[in-house]
């Protein structure tokens, strides 16, 4: 069976209109719309800037019955390279739980998520698709000041599909939060959420977030993804994928991927903090 998605100065106090507005002061509706439309340009042109490369992807997938509380304590660890070649990606299969391995991703079954580099920013913010966005809150995220707003899609205009086996696919209307780097007015993170799935898809709900970070490539910095998590509910089982992204680099034939599996991201990589 195959489960597919297819994917400011911190501490200051500015004086304005003779007001004291503090850090934490919702920006206002100007300044919203206008870092938004930055957001949204970039993400227009994203694959466009990128170089090619090579990465480490690593995938971890867990599986649970959904009567029971906790997650399967072994999970399936793959290892892949991952290449970036002419804004198109491609994935090679190095080796699962640690064994080499010739298949290909569609090959392993189970649970797969796609549209990290660069799909599911332009879905998000197609003009097709129509998304509303709110001021959320600030937060902290990797230490760095964010800005979050909210979002909403409705499945008739939604490009997230979710497929269940190779012949159920569908269109899946969703929600979710993005954050923005205060300081560089880059994206750092999405989530997205959706329970409005046709009744003919027997996933009932399922939930992903991605973050980006910069990376260096060949002497430059480029915004790319550094992990992303997906889990989907059936009424029975219950999968978690969660992906890291390691070692970038120029794309090269002398590039290599170590069979070694690196260990997880600290949670300090990837976890939100609340502006005290």
């Amino acid at each position: 069976m195959n489960l597919r998605l297819a994917l400011c100065v911190l501490g200051a106090i500015v004086s304005l209109s003779g007001q004291q507005k503090t850090a934490n002061t919702q920006p206002s509706n100007e300044e919203q719309a206008r870092i938004l439309n930055a957001v949204r340009t970039y993400a227009a042109g994203y694959t466009k800037r990128l170089p090619d490369f090579i990465c480490t992807q690593v995938t971890r997938r867990y599986m649970n019955e959904t009567k029971h509380a906790s997650w399967n304590q072994r999970p399936q660890v793959i290892v892949a390279r991952l290449s970036f070649f002419g804004q198109r990606e491609d994935y090679k299969v190095i080796s699962v739980n640690g064994k080499p391995s010739a298949l290909d991703m569609d090959e392993l079954g189970g649970a797969i998520s796609r549209g990290e580099f660069g799909t599911q920013l332009k879905m998000l913010f197609a003009p097709g698709c129509r998304a509303g966005f709110a001021w959320k809150r600030w937060t902290k995220l990797r230490n760095r000041r964010m800005h979050v707003y909210s979002y909403g899609i409705q499945r008739a205009n939604s490009q997230w599909h979710i497929k269940y086996d190779e012949r159920n696919g569908a269109a899946a209307g969703y929600k979710g939060l993005i954050y923005i780097d205060s300081d560089t007015e880059m994206l750092a993170k999405v989530t997205a959420e959706t329970d409005d799935i046709p009744p003919k898809i027997p996933i009932l709900k399922a939930w992903t977030e991605l973050d980006y970070d910069f990376a260096k490539i060949g002497g430059n910095e480029y915004l790319l993804p550094l992990r992303s998590q997906t889990r989907m509910r059936t009424a029975m089982q219950e999968w978690q994928i969660e992906m890291e992204y390691r070692d970038y680099r120029k794309f090269g034939s002398e590039s290599t991927i170590s069979f070694d599996t690196p260990e997880p991201l600290p949670k300090e990589r990837t976890e939100e903090r609340p502006i005290k």
